[in-house]
């Protein structure tokens, strides 16, 4: 799924609900003072909580959440798990607020998640559906390719990989699968050696992605290969006119694209081609640790403006992806520096340029056409971007739903939220707590887990969808706060961790054997 980046703020709001909390607790300790049993998993840790506990539990109006709820219960609602809380949704009127929040109290436990290091902080980010101007057919100013899925792009499972490595492994090619040859004779037509080299296997499906290059499987090309025309087996869905819009919608994962007579195509997520989300440092923000130390954090959202001059020295190599996730909250009382309303598309290429390497400027809008036609893979001119990662798309039809996600759903704007799967559930409900956009203002909401992105990963780290347009976009691109985050998960799934049926660890168990996910589902949570 996708990748989402910058913009500058502190939760000031935080001291209506900021609780101190110590350092993670050892192996011998069970919970912290005042909580309930405390759980854990490799990537988080979860503190049983009261609906009371909850910043503007009670003022929170539930329509749009019982939107999203129902669209989580058209993926889920088969697991017995879902199925009371699935089957009252459908009885509550959308202006029943208060039926809604008892559903919510009478059919899921809360918890509070937590980092690894005991901290309940972490980065809430926005995102959007963009729009962009495009033809079917190349041509100025047409000239710049969204890609459809590659006919060539195979898929290697990881879990399918010896324990002992892959160096030298030979392999054979069913269909877009790669499979690992048990016994292997280099004389054999069809096998080919395996290379890995440089590229990690997707986080939810465990899949890597390759294509064939003379008698190896290599990793596919990357964003630089693939702008100067190297990769010839995808059609072209659309041309559009903005490169800096285009890499918005490769970010964001989706986005429709209205050409010359008014209609429009819209196109969602289809894949990526396997290399990591890395965007030029100077682009992304920077949150403040307690220690007065800029830690970067990789978002989803646009940069709202380039670095200011005196953040120079914070251009040093980015911290573990979830690094700032992973920090103590920053020093209240901070603001961050006022940025101007976007919403017009020269705003669009003047954040998007900031994603370039000092010193790298982006071409012109409408750059002079080519002798011939183009090519259907590169562009003639394409901004000079350093990330490697590149995303396929494929059209869906365009309703007035919002786009889908990665539980295969539409996105409810205001109530949909793309999560690190590691830690937080897919379709589950999540609480948040943090600040609007450029703002002390509170944002206290429930929401629904339904989408992940390249960039989201951490414990207490969640990308909220602001929806379609302009007014969406000022504040996605704008929005970058800490916040608190709690997960609901459906009482018969407690019930079956309490009968063993979830690998679950409490606070005494040692690290190494703590589940992976708090639910034992593969599709939902992955590690």
């Amino acid at each position: 799924m996708a990748l989402r980046l910058l913009l500058m703020c502190l939760a000031c709001g935080l001291t209506s609900w900021a609780r101190p909390v110590a350092a993670a607790p050892d192996a011998g300790a069970q919970a912290w003072p005042g909580s309930g049993q405390l759980l854990r998993t490799r990537h988080a840790w979860f503190e049983p909580a009261s609906f009371s506990d909850l910043p503007g539990w009670r003022d929170d109006r539930l329509a749009g959440a019982l939107s999203a709820l129902r669209q989580s219960c058209a993926a889920l609602r088969k697991r017995i798990i879902w199925d009371a809380a699935c089957r009252r949704a459908e009885r509550i009127a959308p202006a029943d607020d208060d039926a809604l929040r008892l559903l919510f109290e009478q059919e899921f436990r809360l918890y509070q998640i937590r980092n690894l290091d005991g901290t309940p902080a972490g980065v809430i980010t926005g995102y959007y559906e963009p729009q962009l101007n495009g033809s079917r057919r190349y041509g100025m100013p047409y000239v710049y390719p969204v890609h459809a899925v590659p006919d060539d792009l195979l898929y290697l499972d990881a879990r399918a990989l010896p324990a002992g490595g892959a160096d030298g492994l030979r392999v054979r090619i069913e269909g877009r699968t790669v499979v690992p040859v048990a016994s292997p004779d280099p004389a054999q037509a069809g096998h080919y050696v395996l290379d890995l080299a440089g590229i990690e296997p997707d986080i939810r499906t465990r899949r890597y992605r390759l294509r064939l290059n003379g008698d190896r499987v290599t990793p596919y090309f990357s964003r630089h290969d693939i702008e100067r025309g190297q990769m010839s087996g995808a059609r072209v869905i659309a041309w559009v006119d903005s490169p800096a819009a285009l890499y918005s919608m490769h970010i964001q994962g989706s986005g429709k694209v209205r050409l010359p007579d008014g209609a429009v195509i819209r196109v969602a997520y289809g894949e990526q081609n396997g290399h990591p989300f890395r965007p030029a440092l100077q682009a992304l923000p920077r949150q403040v640790d307690a220690q007065g130390k800029r830690r970067i954090v990789a978002t989803r959202g646009l940069a709202s403006a380039p670095p200011a001059p005196e953040d120079a020295a914070a251009d040093a190599a980015p911290e573990d992806a979830g690094a700032a996730e992973h920090t103590a909250p920053p020093a209240l009382g901070g603001a961050r520096r006022a940025a101007p309303v976007p919403g017009r598309a020269a705003d669009v290429e003047r954040m998007i340029a900031a994603l370039l390497p000092p010193g790298q400027a982006a071409p012109p809008r409408r750059p002079a056409p080519p002798r011939r036609p183009a090519p259907p893979g590169p562009s003639p001119a394409t901004l000079p971007n350093t990330d490697p990662s590149y995303v396929f798309f494929r059209t869906v039809p365009d309703n007035d739903g919002g786009p889908t996600g990665a539980l295969g759903v539409q996105l409810t704007p205001g109530r949909s939220i793309a999560v690190d799967p590691r830690t937080t559930p897919l379709g589950m409900p999540v609480f948040i707590s943090t600040s609007e956009p450029n703002s002390k203002e509170p944002l206290n909401r429930l929401m629904l887990a339904q989408d992940t992105g390249g960039a989201i990963r951490g414990a207490v780290r969640a990308d909220y969808f602001w929806g379609f347009g302009d007014s969406a976009f000022a504040r996605a691109s704008q929005m970058n706060a800490h916040g608190r985050m709690w997960l609901l998960l459906p009482n018969r799934l407690q019930l079956a961790t309490r009968a063993g049926g979830v690998p679950m660890r409490s606070a005494n168990d040692g690290a190494a054997q703590a589940a992976n996910c708090v639910v034992p589902d593969p599709e939902l949570c992955v590690e």
